[in-house]
């Protein structure tokens, strides 16, 4: 874990799931933001958003995570 996967964890999560805002914002790829955050979610061992389809909203997990 690092700054940048928690920083764009945060963001994320603030955007409400906003993938493509963070990534616009970063200057990275959505596969590069997306990727980081599913690696936070293994490396914690915790899923921190629902995805259902394309689009994701931050669960209960990751609302303790973040708030």
């Amino acid at each position: 874990m690092n700054l940048t996967t928690l920083k764009y964890f945060i963001s994320v999560a603030s955007l409400g799931g906003s993938i493509t805002e963070v990534a616009k914002e970063a200057y990275v790829s959505q596969s590069a933001v997306s990727k980081t955050i599913k690696q936070l979610e293994e490396e914690i061992g915790v899923e921190l958003f629902d995805r259902e389809g394309r689009t994701i909203k931050l669960n209960q997990q990751g609302k303790f995570l973040c708030f």
